[in-house]
């Protein structure tokens, strides 16, 4: 008897997948000539993962129809891949945004080249949440799912950028993507030195194998998984250092107006440290260097404030949506082990950032551009205060352009007759056409 209910199934992810590759087929040709070739590179294999899903379908389809019994495993893996190319169609549909590219996945690729992180990038935009996230497909992600000759041409890996797109949040907002650079430059500058300097013993006593076997198990599978929420925690905390000793007091306030809507603030969980605990870290850093002193005064009360909120939570409490046995029973442990680990990881980032780590002198400029785009309408895009339309310039960094802006918003907000709404989304497209121009400056710079 033929199991209709399996075929159903079969046709239904045939149907879905096929209309997947359709999909992309005509985005590849609609977008051709302008669409990023990151975005190409994968709508390429999403169309290998569809063609091959359909292949393994059609053959199943075939097997049940003759009355043979269905997998049904093998047709809940069909399923889960059908999704697997909805998600690869959603970022290769999004990557070719005009506000994602060609501004944002060129900037993110410079950054990234200079750090040493190679990989093909694309920045693609989510309306379902206001999320910053970075994720890396690498060549095991795919490695049954496509044919093996198109993943050798693809350059993997591919780094998804994911930031949420207008009116989700405001584009000042997206130097938050310099977190989620910190994320891949930690996994490529993560060596065995670092590695010594942030490893931090587990809180446990671990009695002798010999002594007591089954406690001995428990407590060696208790301190990996202390190990691994750490390691995770310091990556955080990492990322957190490395964009706002990239950017500065712009990072940190996007940082504060992004996570600070969370009514959990002292919460944490596995994967991610109390955000109070981050705010009040990098408020420290900001303070102690002195980086405050140099910012819009319409702004500084409030990150004054931000600040003083996180230095007074002091009790932090595992979320309740998270299940780690770790974080439940060891948070202030944690915490503790956590603040340990901030100065070796600030010497980290120093090292890597080099000549642009945020300095006073830094603070100083970046206002003084932000006058300059308020009052003289002269955006940010060379090194150069004022252009001097002679050559071609030196490009002005990422970092640079987004605190320029973000001081530019709030000088502005202090004239007369201003409407924050359209302030904001004036300021928004003028940060991504300097950022557009200064990736112009910079590929002619190397193309000289």
């Amino acid at each position: 008897m033929v199991d209709r209910r399996a075929l159903d199934l079969l046709q239904a992810a045939h149907a879905f997948a096929g209309r997947l590759s359709s999909g992309i087929g005509s985005w590849m040709a609609r977008e051709q000539r302008m669409a990023p070739e990151a975005a190409l590179s994968l709508a390429r294999v999403a169309v290998s993962c569809a063609d091959h899903l359909n292949a393994e379908i059609a053959t199943e389809f075939i097997r049940v129809s003759g009355g043979e019994a269905a997998d049904y495993d093998t047709i809940r893996g069909f399923n889960v891949r059908a999704l697997v190319l909805d998600d690869l169609e959603h970022h290769v549909e999004q990557s070719a945004h005009r506000l994602l590219h060609p501004v944002l996945s060129p900037a993110v690729t410079s950054l990234l080249n200079d750090y040493g992180v190679d990989g093909q990038v694309l920045v693609t935009g989510t309306r379902k949440l206001v999320s910053y996230e970075l994720r890396t497909w690498r060549e095991n992600y795919f490695v049954k799912l496509a044919d093996a000759k198109v993943l050798r041409k693809a350059k993997l890996p591919f780094l998804i950028f994911v930031v949420p797109k207008p009116p989700l949040d405001w584009a000042v907002h997206y130097c938050l993507l310099f977190h989620e650079i910190g994320h891949a430059v930690y996994e490529v500058k993560k060596d065995k030195a670092l590695k010594e300097k942030l490893q931090i013993e587990a809180p446990f006593v671990v009695p002798s194998h010999e002594e007591d076997p089954l406690e001995y198990l428990k407590m060696f599978r208790l301190k990996q998984k202390w190990t691994a929420v750490i390691d995770r925690w310091q990556e955080e905390i990492f990322s957190d250092v490395f964009g706002l000793l990239s950017v500065g007091p712009a990072y940190f306030h996007s940082f504060c107006r992004v996570l600070g809507s969370d009514s959990a603030l002292e919460s944490c969980t596995s994967a991610h440290p109390p955000t109070y605990l981050r705010m009040a870290i990098m408020g420290e850093i900001l303070q102690q260097r002195g980086l405050l002193e140099a910012v819009p005064p319409l702004i500084s009360a409030a990150l004054t404030d931000y600040i003083a909120a996180a230095a007074a939570t002091t009790v932090f409490k595992q979320h309740e949506d998270d299940q780690s046995e770790v974080v439940a029973g060891h948070t202030s442990a944690l915490v503790s082990a956590l603040r340990d680990s901030v100065s070796p990881i600030i010497e980290a980032v120093e090292t890597i950032l080099g000549e642009s780590v945020f300095t006073k002198v830094q603070a100083i400029a970046d206002l003084e551009r932000g006058r300059q785009i308020a009052e003289l309408n002269i955006p940010a895009i060379e090194e150069t205060p004022i252009p001097t339309l002679t050559g071609a310039g030196k490009p002005l960094s990422a970092a640079r352009i987004f605190a320029s802006n973000w001081a530019a918003y709030y000088l502005c907000q202090r004239l007369e007759g201003c409407d924050a709404t359209h302030l904001m989304h004036q300021h928004g497209e003028r940060l991504l056409n300097s950022l557009d121009a200064a990736e112009a400056l910079r590929a002619w710079e190397h193309s000289a």
